[in-house]
């Protein structure tokens, strides 16, 4: 009897546990009210966010108060959503905020199955001129006042998946997106211009003392022939 004890209360603690987590809410059950669920695509030089988010958080977009945002809201109000979104969801390189366009898009990010009547489905395009090496990303779309708002974040960039959760008390998140080999070769590839551009400015150095010593030069050698001249006189 004392042998199989360890056994049971093992199994009794393995029973409790799974118990609790079948019926813990997950986080599409709770707290819809404040919360947010973004699929994000990290591509060469663009990222793609399918964000779904409380409506009333771009309510000025919302012209028949249906508490979502219809294809053609989106249309007439692309300017304002991209300005509320883009100063509150800022993707940058390091040094560049990529260029921001919100689209409507019927596809719901992939960690969500279904979405409330009172949030709207958004697809967020960022756009850089060049590749990104590293991105970082800023946060910052939460209803005012709010301490348990949240936004669950999966993110999918080069066959790797990492998965984030932004609250008004963590906001930020940066992550390399090149290869090292890439990393690497762009930081050889910023040290040789910048050496050729020292070599060029070495050079027109060079080039402007050895034209002021031919000046020189011949300044004196005018001179000289002038002396010359004048004791030959």
């Amino acid at each position: 009897m004392t042998l199989l004890r360890p056994a049971i209360i093992d199994l009794a603690a393995v029973t409790g546990a799974l118990v609790l987590v079948l019926a813990a809410p997950t986080p599409t059950q709770a707290h819809w009210a404040d919360l947010a669920v973004a699929e994000i695509i990290v591509g060469d030089a663009d990222a793609r966010i399918t964000l779904t988010f409380p409506t009333g958080l771009a309510g000025q977009a919302d012209d028949n108060r249906d508490g979502q945002l219809s294809p053609d809201e989106v249309r007439s109000h692309r300017a304002e959503l991209e300005a509320t979104l883009g100063g509150r969801i800022l993707l940058t390189d390091g040094a560049e905020a990529g260029t921001l366009t919100v689209e409507s898009t019927a596809t719901l990010p992939s960690n969500l199955n279904s979405a409330p009547g009172t949030h709207s489905t958004l697809l967020l395009i960022y756009r850089w001129p060049r590749s990104v090496q590293r991105l970082e990303i800023s946060y910052g779309l939460f209803l005012p006042g709010v301490f348990t708002a949240s936004c669950l974040a999966t993110i999918l960039q080069g066959g790797r998946v990492r998965t984030v959760v932004f609250t008004p008390a963590s906001r930020e998140f940066s992550f390399a997106t090149g290869s090292p080999w890439s990393r690497t070769w762009r930081f050889l590839s910023d040290r040789l211009m910048l050496l050729v551009s020292l070599l060029t400015l070495a050079g027109g150095i060079i080039y402007l003392a050895a034209a002021s010593r031919r000046a020189k030069l011949g300044r004196l050698s005018a001179s000289f022939a002038r002396h010359d001249g004048s004791w030959l006189g």
